[in-house]
């Protein structure tokens, strides 16, 4: 996707990533723990359960830094876990009902009467900054095919 035409296609979904200091971290707490319990177990001769979960840290750290957070297609976002499942698909009739109001983004649903918003369940500081303006983009253009 280049500058000139933030929208996605339905060929070209936007990916929003994860913030990488949030992998980065998780990989760096993950590789020390499992050092540490490494080397407590070369000397106990005990096996020490800490290696699990820094191997575990270690995972999702690398998990955060590959897999996208959200997906935005022409008429849905859609919310990942680390592990690649759908947490929650947010169907919209057009870009123009989506929008984003400090750090928060907000869908004007149209499939209602109502016309009521919803809050979509993203973490701005969760999303790599780069990707967050891109959105913002696509949020304030008024015209989705340009």
């Amino acid at each position: 996707m280049t500058r000139s035409s933030p929208a996605p296609t339905e060929d070209e979904h936007f990916k929003g990533r994860y913030n990488p200091l949030i992998g980065i971290a998780l990989i760096l707490l993950g590789a020390i723990a499992t050092l540490v319990s490494l080397w407590l177990m070369l000397l106990n001769n005990q096996f020490n359960v800490a290696i699990v979960i820094g191997l575990a840290a270690f995972l999702f750290g690398y998990l955060y830094l590959t897999r996208p957070y959200f997906t935005v297609a022409p008429n849905r976002l859609t919310v990942y876990n680390p592990i690649g499942k759908v947490v929650k698909r947010y169907p919209f009739e057009s870009f123009n009902h989506l929008y984003t109001e400090k750090s928060h983004l907000y869908i004007e649903s149209g499939y209602s009467e109502a016309g009521s918003r919803e809050k979509v369940n993203l973490n701005k500081w969760m999303v790599r900054a780069q990707d967050w303006r891109q959105l913002e983009a696509i949020t304030h253009s008024s015209d989705p095919q340009l």
